[in-house]
């Protein structure tokens, strides 16, 4: 099972024999209520410090939207605070995302239980790669398919040691704890999932569960607040929602 795929593709200036700045786009399939769409992610898009001021980034920037991009949906980033002035020179345009937040003392958690996943198990390793390449979308709002490289680079590399075993749902979930907030990330499953039952398996000694995804807020049967999220996605080109949206945490390169 391999790490990346030919979906992703770096594009880097290297200068004596180091990677002196770095570009690079995943073909991405996405869905978004039920309509099917072909945008290109950029990521990892970075300049060593030794070579900062050259305009290596513009350079490449630049030559990735003129000669992979034209076939795209659309164009989408995620960008850090400090640039958030650059990307809007090549015709992004910043927009707003929403996460949804459960007060944990809603969720009927008594019959819900989870256990952490050992990916140096091979027992728990073969759970994991069987859901991550049945998973279902988890978001009928906006979710990606044949995301399976980029799910195993998050769980079983970054995030090794934040996946856990959902049993009562059979299904595997992302998940991240600050203080007494939890972090639902994503849901590996070869079927749906309420979202409120597997933020209920999760919420133990918890304040708030917080997903990393965007349910069906009409299907929701608790009360939940509307959040904005803290990252700065930006868009180039005609992004097909006006709703409350998230892109998947799992979808983020």
């Amino acid at each position: 099972m391999k790490a990346w795929n030919e979906k992703y593709i770096p594009f880097s200036i290297v200068r004596d024999g180091s990677v002196a700045a770095n570009v690079s786009i995943n073909r991405v399939s996405m869905l978004a209520r039920a309509h099917q769409y072909h945008p290109i992610q950029i990521g990892t898009v970075m300049t060593d410090p030794a070579f900062q001021k050259r305009g290596y980034a513009r350079t490449l920037l630049e030559h990735v939207l003129e000669t992979t991009c034209a076939d795209a949906s659309f164009i989408f980033l995620f960008a850090n605070e400090h640039v958030l002035s650059f990307y809007p020179k090549f015709g992004f345009t910043e927009r707003e995302e929403h996460e949804v937040v459960f007060r944990a003392e809603d969720l009927l958690s008594s019959h819900y239980s989870c256990r952490p996943l050992n990916p140096d198990c091979a027992g728990d390793l073969s759970r994991l790669r069987r859901a991550m390449i049945a998973a279902q979308p988890v978001s009928p709002v906006v979710s990606v398919q044949d995301n399976v490289s980029l799910i195993r680079f998050y769980t079983e590399y970054t995030m090794r040691g934040n996946c856990v075993w959902l049993e009562p749902l059979n299904a595997v979930a992302l998940v991240e704890r600050e203080g007494d907030t939890v972090f639902l990330l994503d849901i590996l499953s070869r079927s749906s999932i309420n979202p409120e039952e597997a933020a209920a398996c999760v919420c133990k000694d918890a304040a708030e569960v917080v997903l990393g995804f965007m349910p069906d807020l009409n299907a929701l049967s608790i009360p939940y607040t509307l959040r904005k999220h803290d990252d700065h996605l930006f868009v180039r080109g005609n992004f097909p929602l006006d709703e409350p949206f998230l892109i998947p945490f799992l979808a983020r390169a």
